[in-house]
C-alpha cells in the first residue's frame, strides 16, 4: 500500500517537472496554487500571479464586462444574444478556471 506522504511526494514532483516544463504564467498559477499547495502569500505564487494577471486570456474577460460588473445575462440558460461570453454564469467559470479569485480586480 502507497502510503499518502509518498504520493503527495509524487504529485509534487511532478508539479516541479510541469514548472520546468512551460512558461505559461496562468498555467504556473494553478500548479504552484493547486498542485504544490503554496499559501496564497508566498512569494513565487505572487510573482506569477501578477504575470497573470496581465495574461490575454485574464485580459479577454475585462474587454466585454458591463459597468456593473456583468457580462450578459447571468445565467447560461438565458443566453439568447451571441457575445464572446454568452452569461455572466459562464465568464465567471472562465475566471475560475483560469485561477482568478474574489480578489482580482475582473471578479471584484
Amino acid at each position: 500500500m502507497v502510503s499518502p506522504v509518498s504520493t503527495r511526494n509524487q504529485i509534487e514532483s511532478i508539479g516541479r517537472l510541469l514548472l520546468e516544463a512551460q512558461s505559461n504564467p496562468i498555467f504556473s498559477h494553478r500548479i504552484l496554487q493547486d498542485v504544490q499547495c503554496l499559501p496564497p502569500g508566498f512569494a513565487e505564487l505572487t510573482t506569477f500571479r501578477a504575470h497573470m494577471l496581465t495574461h490575454p486570456w485574464v485580459e479577454e474577460l475585462g474587454r466585454p464586462q458591463r459597468p456593473d460588473g456583468s457580462w450578459s445575462r447571468f445565467h447560461s440558460m438565458e443566453s439568447t444574444i451571441k457575445t464572446r461570453f454568452s452569461s455572466t454564469e459562464i465568464a465567471i467559470r472562465r475566471a475560475l478556471m483560469l485561477g482568478l479569485d474574489k480578489e482580482t480586480p475582473v471578479l471584484a
